[in-house]
């Protein structure tokens, strides 16, 4: 492991004697502070560095945790790298939404380990608590869970607007920490703990359920990750009812988003309602964008009025875009009235005209002309294209009649 090699230069004289894998586990060591310097330092370099894989850093992250827990309590102090992954949680930007999450979540198993084995009394956990706002679903239950598990108080009034929270984890977390900040014991702190990794553990037993129930209908799968590989159709039903039960039991959206793209069948009607309740319900807009994607291609017309209701809530904001991108496909005066007022919004403006072009409704055209001179070149030549097809279908008609 990358960390294991560094620390051969950092580790005390010692561990040093010892063949480095045993150190870990049978030595406490005692890190002068610029050892810790050098630590801080190399953790980060090798976060922030955009050669190393996301698969790179939870490695070194895990090494991280195993540095926490195996070093001397009473002698060392990390408060420098402690606080530096509760920044890099807060401020640390990749530029991808999935994989920056993945990795802040092995950063939080890091800190989690740090508050299980060291002094914690000097970290600054408020500018965490100050951000919950602004936090993702799984970021959120993690930072609410670091600051149940520092036995500090104070950080009720944080936690306390989220007891009634949609997710199911966040409500757990938080109604258990208040109970556990109010009475702050050690028994308390392992069994909110232990209560933590019971709720991940089961996630995984249903994800891995599915996989085999799946294997077992004669499917070449071996993980979750494979399900939109498969290329269903409609004669698949043998698996729409395991699919839909797996979307009930496993809560990470990332994983329910390969179900859904496995559901991503045009007809499949009776699947509708249930991404319908997922999509209101979803956390995230990577996830919603998923959903509206397959809901598009399902197109079905007995859901459409909670889909008009969707488009024009800009609540939902960009993750409306691919209902929209599929709105033509229904070729009613309602939906046509709705197209037409959505090409005032920024957010679905492109996906409104392509819809538009689908319309065949040549009075639609006037409308679509201005946009051939948009500053974007999307919008131009979206709105080229749009009307370049509305005059064909036109054209067509004539040639016909």
């Amino acid at each position: 492991m990358e960390i294991m090699k560094s620390l051969e230069a950092l580790l005390p004289p010692n561990a040093k004697k010892r063949k480095l894998g045993e150190a870990f586990y049978n030595w406490n060591w005692a890190w002068p502070i610029e050892e810790v310097k050098k630590l801080l330092e190399f953790t980060k370099e090798f976060l922030s560095s955009e050669n190393k894989t996301h698969e790179e850093k939870g490695d070194y992250l895990s090494d991280l945790e195993d540095v926490f827990e195996y070093s001397e309590k009473n002698t060392t102090k990390f408060d420098i790298v402690i606080n530096y992954l509760i920044s890099f949680v807060l401020e640390y930007n990749l530029g991808d939404g999935k994989a920056e999450e993945m990795l802040k979540e092995d950063v939080f198993y890091a800190i989690g380990k740090a508050q299980d084995y060291q002094d914690m009394s000097n970290i600054d956990f408020y500018p965490l608590a100050n951000k919950l706002p602004k936090l993702s679903t799984s970021l959120l239950r993690a930072s609410i869970e670091a600051l149940v598990l520092t036995q500090n108080k104070d950080f009720l009034p944080y936690i306390l607007p989220y007891k009634d929270h949609e997710n199911e984890d966040v409500r757990y977390i938080v109604n258990f920490g208040i109970k556990y900040l109010k009475g702050n014991t050690i028994e308390e702190k392992e069994n909110v703990q232990l209560q933590t990794q019971s709720k991940q553990t089961q996630q995984t037993m249903d994800k891995t359920q599915l996989i085999l129930d799946i294997k077992n209908k004669g499917y070449n799968i071996s993980s979750i990750e494979d399900l939109p590989n498969l290329n269903l159709d409609l004669k698949s039903q043998n698996l729409v009812s395991l699919l839909l039960k797996g979307l009930k039991s496993i809560e990470d959206e990332q994983d329910k988003a390969f179900i859904v793209k496995c559901l991503c069948i045009k007809g499949l009607t009776q699947v509708s309602e249930t991404l319908l309740y997922e999509f209101e319900n979803a956390s995230t807009d990577d996830y919603k964008c998923t959903i509206g994607n397959s809901i598009s291609i399902i197109s079905d017309i007995s859901i459409l009025d909670k889909l008009l209701e969707i488009v024009i809530n800009k609540n939902h904001g960009m993750a409306r875009q691919m209902i929209v991108y599929g709105l033509g496909d229904y070729r009613s005066k309602e939906v046509r009235k709705i197209l037409l007022n959505l090409l005032e919004d920024e957010e679905v403006l492109e996906q409104a005209i392509h819809a538009l072009g689908n319309m065949n409704d040549r009075s639609i055209i006037a409308h679509l002309e201005s946009f051939k001179n948009h500053s974007k070149d999307n919008i131009r030549n979206e709105a080229i294209n749009a009307i370049d097809k509305l005059k064909a279908t036109l054209e067509r008609k004539i040639i016909l009649d």
